[in-house]
């Protein structure tokens, strides 16, 4: 009786099938816009984690660029917001080459009309006139409905009698 007697194949297969086929690279599955990577230690945030600690960036430090509506949100008590002069938009006077294109392309992409949401809120249960300029949109560029929104937010501010917050963060005053 042999100890070591050769074993039975129960499967075979032909590996020059296999050349054929190709090789597929399992992703992990994680959801669209759930991290956020820094532009100064380029390392994955937790959104979540970001916007606990006010959009500067857990890992190092450096503060990450906001939306307007994400700084009216951080600063208003909640639900208090209501945007006024929503739908005033500027226009191109000096018709500017694909100009139209340009905007209506930022405007799906940010979802803003303007480069300044304008309204109302409370902060603290103090009722106040806020408007925000937005970086996303063209890095804030001031054109005509932007100046319109501010002086209409001013008068709101000063016919109602409440203080006037304004956040202004754009590239510069390019009117």
């Amino acid at each position: 009786m042999a100890i070591f007697k050769k074993r039975r194949k129960y499967f075979t297969l032909d590996t020059d099938e296999l050349d054929d086929v190709t090789q597929v690279k399992a992703k992990p599955s994680v959801p669209e816009g759930m991290y956020h990577k820094c532009k100064s230690c380029e390392k994955l945030v937790l959104k979540e984690n970001l916007l606990k600690n006010l959009y500067i960036c857990p890992l190092c430090g450096a503060y990450e660029r906001m939306g307007a509506y994400a700084r009216i949100n951080l600063v208003c008590d909640e639900d208090t917001f209501r945007e006024i002069n929503a739908n005033l938009m500027g226009r191109d006077p000096l018709e500017f080459p694909k100009h139209e294109e340009k905007i209506k392309g930022i405007q799906r992409k940010t979802d803003l009309k303007e480069a300044i949401i304008t309204g109302y809120g409370r902060i603290n249960g103090i009722k106040i006139a806020i408007g925000a300029m937005d970086s996303y949109f063209i890095m804030g560029s001031m054109g005509s409905a932007v100046g319109e929104k501010v002086a209409l937010l001013a008068e709101f501010a000063i016919k109602n009698r409440l203080p006037l917050i304004i956040f202004s963060a754009s590239g510069g005053a390019r009117m």
